[in-house]
């Protein structure tokens, strides 16, 4: 009843009032929620150029940390969080760098990368700097990362480390003990895996599925299938452990 005696435009005017208020103060929020963003994001941006400075300064190529940045953003991640990614790849590769010993000063960053990629799997830093410095150049990387991957499969890391020693004096293809999720982890391109001398080659030498070899020949073992089709004429031979194949 009381409601009724109001006059209709007293009514209309303070639920104007109130409408005004509302949006006054849904505007102002967002304001604030913008500001606070564009401030986040000014402290994420500082963070990240201070670690692409730490990066320069220690010897890590900065496209390492700058993939990590390209890969948040695309996802759509917030900048706080690309900060503290970056800056735990910078402090992982900080440590595989300083545990591969002279070696890092050579290392290419897929090499840098498998490295890091050990340490993280639960490889001890004196492991990697073993097996750093005992494989060759052009194995280094995969040498790295099988010693990563034997970690990550509940070998412990001295094991690991021998089992890789190992299989490189033996001449055995540690490439092909990589996962392809390994390979993309650290970013292993063909180009970087070590290349097989002789392969399809006549006289001496190693081979692949279906080659021929003629006069004295060897097939490498580990070369995934080796044996599979190949056909050895004169005085050819199969050593070690050929995977995928038989022996011969």
């Amino acid at each position: 009843a009381v409601a009724g005696l109001v006059p209709a435009a007293v009514l209309a005017q303070g639920s104007a009032g109130a409408g005004a208020t509302g949006s006054g103060s849904g505007s102002a929020s967002g304001s604030a929620s913008g500001a606070a963003r564009s401030a986040a994001d000014a402290q994420a941006d500082a963070r990240i150029e201070a670690a692409l400075e730490q990066a320069l300064e220690v010897g890590i190529p900065v496209t390492m940390l700058e993939s990590k940045i390209a890969e948040g953003k695309a996802k759509g991640v917030s900048m706080t969080r690309i900060a503290t990614a970056v800056e735990h790849r910078l402090e992982v590769l900080t440590e595989a760098r300083a545990a591969m010993g002279g070696a890092a000063a050579e290392a290419s960053a897929s090499t840098m990368a498998a490295a890091a990629f050990a340490l993280e799997k639960g490889a001890r830093a004196e492991d990697v700097k073993d097996v750093s410095q005992t494989s060759p150049p052009e194995q280094r990387t995969i040498a790295l990362a099988v010693l990563g991957e034997l970690v990550a499969e509940g070998k412990s890391s001295a094991s690991a480390a021998a089992e890789v020693r190992s299989a490189l004096e033996r001449n055995l293809d540690l490439a092909a003990e990589l996962s392809s999720e390994t390979r993309a982890e650290i970013r292993l391109g063909r180009g970087d895996e070590p290349s097989q001398p002789g392969s399809g080659t006549q006289g001496g030498g190693s081979v692949s599925a279906g080659a021929e070899v003629r006069g004295s020949g060897t097939i490498q073992a580990g070369l995934p299938g080796a044996s599979v089709g190949a056909q050895l004429i004169g005085q050819g031979k199969v050593v070690g452990v050929v995977k995928g194949g038989s022996r011969q």
